[in-house]
């Protein structure tokens, strides 16, 4: 059996607040489009972050070297270090893993991305601008900063990449190459992304231009990050159990995505029953790939005639790209620690009930069809 690994530590950045009760109560402020960027739909909102707390880790000096998407993702890196007890433990931090992820991967030319994003590029812009080097940047910033020198890289992999990073870490500590790890995601609006969301949602934009009825996709920015590790440090600590990562059948998208759970349920040693609430990627946007989900797990519960509580986190904090397949992990061990939840949703009239905090399945598909699947657990 594989060992268990703790999340004993969680940090959070987002545009309701760093603190989970009010980042889990509180709604999205909502704002127009910058008039630099031309918005996807006449009637698309984003919602930004303004008062990230520049100097929280970070000395002026630094910063000023620097861009809010860096300090965004050390914010949220030290938040779940303080929370996990090991930011002053310089024994543990020198062979701690750090892995982080962001949604946009390219390694986009300079030319091209002048085109993207500017109708009279400039002759210079911020480096920061490009998806690779800022992720990089962050993640030498975070290990520099905190002392971190274990194994450390960075994953661009689109909207699944804060669970990979998650997944990523698990493997590392159950293959005893280190006994901590830093893992999480992190996404910041800029030109450069909002001008790219057209390839990511197409599809979307193309059946709502002519019905403005439909809900708004609301894109927003944030950085989630867990500690993960071998020991708890206290005893209401999650664990993952068991995960998965790999990719579903684009003819029969639906069949094999069930076909994949129970699968994947029973060798685990569980069944669907077992589940207490489970974690998805659906929205209101009801994308292709969200659909998918939603049918399949509204068809087993209708199956088995058993209904956990079902959170969805876009619904509350909007489409922040890999922040939110990270913070999956975050709202379900939260939930299992006794905490409140957030994004809750019904299906088809039925809710789920909390008679228990035991078990949480995560479940998260991006627009390619990967998908990752993970068991959490409390003791």
């Amino acid at each position: 059996m594989k060992a268990k690994v703790y999340i004993n530590g969680i940090g959070l950045v987002s545009p309701n607040g760093s603190e989970w009760d009010d980042a889990a109560s509180t709604k999205m402020t909502k704002v127009e489009f910058p008039q630099t960027v031309t918005p996807p739909t006449s009637f698309s909102v984003m919602s930004k972050i303004d008062d990230i707390q520049k100097t929280k880790y970070l000395s002026p000096k630094v910063c000023r070297t620097t861009n809010r998407s860096v300090v965004m993702a050390v914010n949220g890196a030290g938040d779940a270090l303080i929370d996990s007890e090991l930011d002053q433990c310089s024994d543990r931090l020198e062979k701690m893993a750090c892995i982080v992820g962001t949604c946009r991967s390219e390694l986009v030319g300079f030319t091209k991305l002048l085109n993207t994003v500017y109708a009279d590029p400039p002759k210079r812009i911020n480096p920061f601008t490009f998806p690779l080097l800022s992720r990089s940047v962050a993640c030498g910033h975070i290990c520099i900063h905190f002392g971190i020198k274990g194994v450390t890289h960075t994953i661009g992999m689109g909207h699944i990449s804060g669970a990979y990073a998650v997944l990523r870490g698990v493997q590392l500590i159950q293959n005893q190459r280190c006994k901590d790890a830093l893992v999480g995601g992190f996404d910041t609006l800029s030109a450069y992304s909002l001008a790219q969301n057209d390839q990511f949602y197409h599809d979307y934009y193309q059946r709502i231009q002519s019905n403005q009825s439909k809900d708004k996709m609301v894109f927003s920015e944030g950085a989630a990050f867990c500690v993960l590790s071998r020991q708890p440090s206290d005893s209401k600590a999650a664990y993952i159990q068991d995960t998965f990562s790999g990719r579903i059948d684009s003819k029969k998208p639906q069949d094999s995505l069930i076909d994949l759970i129970e699968k994947w349920l029973q060798r685990s040693d569980m069944s669907f029953s077992d589940i207490d609430i489970i974690c998805s990627s659906v929205s209101p946007a009801n994308l292709f790939h969200e659909n998918i989900e939603f049918d399949v797990l509204h068809k087993l519960c209708i199956k088995e005639d058993y209904f956990p509580v079902i959170v969805a986190p876009k619904y509350h904090f909007g489409e922040s790209e890999a922040c939110l397949s990270t913070l999956s992990y975050v709202v379900v061990s939260k939930w299992l620690r006794g905490d409140q939840v957030c994004g809750e949703i019904s299906w088809g009239g039925y809710k789920g009930s909390a008679t228990k905090r035991k078990v949480g399945l995560v479940c998260y598909i991006d627009h390619q069809l990967n998908v990752t699947l993970s068991v959490i657990r409390r003791d």
